[in-house]
Formats: structure tokens, C-alpha cells, sequence
């Protein structure tokens, strides 16, 4: 059985990546989904039991730290996790290049680049040795808009698969 965590599923990439675990994997699959808005989580629960998978949804402000980590932890607690996929994240909104006010770029690093780190940190503690990242950063995030851009371009576009051992 693939055990998948998803962060940010209530939308956009988050919602399809499970609705396509679901439905390709079905009763193989546990997936585990968090987002802010519990009852959007709850309606794609809903959508996806018809593929047999197992659902679990938390409600989860990614850039909580503790409630982050204890629900990380809480998802290991029967077997190891296949993927992770930290997908949470927000955009500053600022099309026309211009720079963010500085809380903005504040909230854009808090959830687009903590929230990563709060999601992938524990995975050192389960596979000490065995993690492997991709991490993909379109080369315009290094642009005017300075670590803030480059916050709002990676939104949570880093996936960990944990490697098992030959």
C-alpha cells in the first residue's frame, strides 16, 4: 500500500494530486491530506471514497510549526510514508513585478518556504540516510523580487521520496 501525504489539497495542484493518486492507486493507497480549509478537504474526501482509497484530512496551517510536525508524526505512526508532496503555499499576488510590502513577503516566506521545512523536516528523523529531494525553482524567482519572489515561485514545489534500502 502507498502511503502519500499532500499539503495544501483543498485547490490547485493539492486537489488534483490526490483526486490522481486516488483514483490510479484506489484501495492501494492511504493518502493523507491537510489544508486551512477543513470543509473543502472534507468535500474531496467525499469525492474520493468512491475509489476505495483510505482518506485522512486535517485542518493545518502549514506555518504552524508544532501542529505541523505533530501532524507529520501522527501519519508515521503504523508504517513509513511512500511521498510527500509539500504543496502548500500562497502567492504575494504582485504580477507586475513590483516588490511586495514587507509583510507580505513575510507571509509569502512563512508559508511558501517554512511551511516546506516544517513539512520535510521530520522526514531526517524517519529516514535518516535515505531521503532524496527534488526541488524545483524556476530561474525568474531570482528576479527583482528577491527572496519573496523566489518564496512565491517555489510554492511548495518540493517533493521528498524516501529511498528504501537496496
Amino acid at each position: 500500500m502507498k502511503r502519500i501525504i499532500i499539503t495544501g489539497a483543498s485547490s490547485g495542484i493539492g486537489k488534483a494530486l490526490a483526486k490522481y493518486y486516488a483514483s490510479h492507486l484506489q484501495e492501494k493507497c492511504e493518502i493523507f491530506l491537510c489544508a486551512r480549509r477543513i470543509e473543502k478537504l472534507e468535500d474531496l474526501k467525499n469525492e474520493l471514497i468512491r475509489y476505495n482509497a483510505r482518506i485522512h484530512v486535517q485542518r493545518l496551517d502549514i506555518k504552524n510549526k508544532n501542529s505541523t510536525q505533530d501532524w507529520i508524526k501522527s501519519c508515521f505512526k503504523t508504517t513509513p510514508i511512500d511521498l510527500v508532496i509539500a504543496n502548500a503555499g500562497i502567492s504575494g499576488g504582485s504580477g507586475d513585478q513590483t516588490i511586495e510590502p514587507l509583510d507580505q513577503a513575510e507571509a509569502i516566506i512563512n508559508i511558501n518556504v517554512n511551511g516546506v521545512l516544517y513539512t520535510l523536516r521530520l522526514l531526517g528523523d524517519h529516514y535518516r540516510g535515505e531521503v532524496g529531494a527534488h526541488e524545483a525553482l524556476p530561474a525568474e524567482a531570482e528576479g527583482p523580487a528577491g527572496a519573496a519572489g523566489a518564496a512565491r515561485e517555489l510554492r511548495g514545489n518540493v517533493q521528498v521520496r524516501p529511498r528504501r534500502p537496496a
